[in-house]
């Protein structure tokens, strides 16, 4: 009875084991850091629906959220630890201008620029902000680098008004009150911040340029700053029902909008990017729900204006249904197959070729050998003809040799038949010169 192979065993206890250690992986508790933003700015609400659902699907996972000053910080957080804190994952800007070792999952939502000034004020574009006092972002927020951008895009600078560095919730008291004249900040559409300050019945909104100008200054802008894109913000997209008409803005208004990314530390586990990809867009509709910004959730694309690349793991999630690689390149693979089977045909037919001029080389020494022992065979030979023979086998000799060892001749047995046919017609010779 033929005995069973021990392969299969050997292979079952492989793969047992291995399903053991992935679980044994899924069910250890993991800490995850998730940097956001700051106290009451639109990262907050995000970064607690995303950690809801996160722990929801992952119940080995505790997603810790702290709060920073925005998407400069944040970076910060990802590549080295501060105060002890080092993030695994964070919320930033696309546009954000500093770090290397970042990896993007996700395509959260699209940040627009509000542009907004108090109703007393006389503020009709950027060049009338001589004097004035404006909010535009904490330090190391993404809306302060935008801002900064922008001004030096349109020729401002610091010293023709007075900058006030605050977060969005404490520049829109200040804002309602007066105590500012306008402000800048990158959020979402429909943003608690800027619902606020518009339903005081306090502020307006200040357009940056035509909305739909085809090449104005807003596309010049981009020109120069290309993680940015030309946005409209919609006439009445802020309702204000207890202010007696649709809401604001009452004519389209001309900003700039950045995608707002998920991303993570380069060196996060693929495992792990790949399970925060599955999460978000399997609990898609449950997200929109908690906030309508995530509407515009999408997965990154590794094109010119994304300034991070798609993380490995995260990647793997996107293209988890493209057909393999045998199915993908099964055309390629099946000529390069056929290309090399002719290749080998051909390769074959040469050797057989050469083989075949070998042995029609040795055939010739064959002949030449059986003639001289047939002539000896008969007696006749005299003695000037065996030292003719003799002469004439020493050279077939040296001959073969040398072409054995040019490759003109292969040394199989035949060719040492040939040494041994050689060798005994030499003595022959030998024997009938010492008669």
């Amino acid at each position: 009875m033929k005995q069973a192979s021990p392969f299969l065993p050997i292979l079952g206890t492989l793969i047992l084991f291995g399903w053991l250690m992935m679980k044994w992986h899924d069910s250890r508790q993991i800490e995850l850091v998730f940097a956001t933003g700051s106290p009451g700015g639109w990262y907050e609400p995000i970064a607690e629906s995303l950690k809801k659902v996160l722990e929801k699907d992952n119940p080995s996972w505790k997603v810790k959220i702290v709060q920073s000053a925005g998407s400069g910080e944040n970076v910060r957080l990802l590549e080295a630890p501060i105060a002890g804190i080092h993030a695994d994952f964070a919320l930033i800007q696309n546009d954000i201008m500093i770090g290397t070792d970042l990896r993007s999952i996700a395509q959260v939502s699209t940040e627009v620029l509000h542009f907004l000034r108090h109703e007393k004020v006389e503020f009709n574009n950027l060049t009338d902000i001589e004097g004035k006092r404006i909010a535009i972002g904490q330090p190391g927020s993404g809306t302060l680098q935008l801002v900064e951008h922008l001004f030096s895009h349109y020729g401002i600078r610091t010293n023709q008004f007075t900058p006030v560095y605050d977060s969005a919730s404490v520049a829109v008291t200040n804002l309602i009150a007066g105590r500012i004249d306008a402000m800048l900040f990158v959020s979402s559409l429909r943003n608690t911040a800027c619902e606020t300050a518009i339903s005081s019945g306090q502020v307006k909104f200040v357009s940056l340029g035509e909305a739909s100008k085809v090449g104005g200054s807003i596309d010049g802008f981009q020109i120069n700053y290309p993680f940015i894109q030309p946005f409209v913000i919609p006439e009445h997209v802020y309702p204000v029902p207890d202010l007696g008409h649709l809401g604001e803005p009452d004519q389209a208004i001309g900003t700039v909008a950045v995608p707002a990314m998920l991303v993570c530390r380069k060196d996060l586990p693929e495992r792990i990017a790949y399970l925060i990809a599955q999460t978000m867009f399997s609990n898609r509709a449950e997200l929109i729900r908690h906030d309508l910004a995530l509407s515009k959730m999408n997965q990154p694309k590794n094109d010119g204006s994304l300034q991070f690349p798609v993380h490995k793991g995260a990647d793997g999630y996107y293209r988890r249904n493209e057909p393999g690689f045998l199915v993908r390149y099964a055309e390629s693979m099946a000529f390069f197959l056929s290309a090399a089977l002719a290749l080998w045909g051909l390769g074959a037919g040469l050797r057989s070729f050469m083989q075949r001029t070998k042995k029609d080389r040795l055939d010739i020494y064959y002949l030449a050998v059986e003639q001289i022992m047939f002539e000896l065979s008969e007696g006749k030979a005299t003695d000037s003809r065996l030292t003719e023979m003799n002469k004439e086998l020493i050279r077939m000799r040296h001959k073969s040799v040398n072409e054995l060892v040019k490759e003109k001749l292969v040394a199989d047995d035949s060719f040492r038949i040939y040494q041994t046919m050689l060798s005994d017609c030499q003595q022959m010779v030998d024997k009938a010169l010492s008669k």
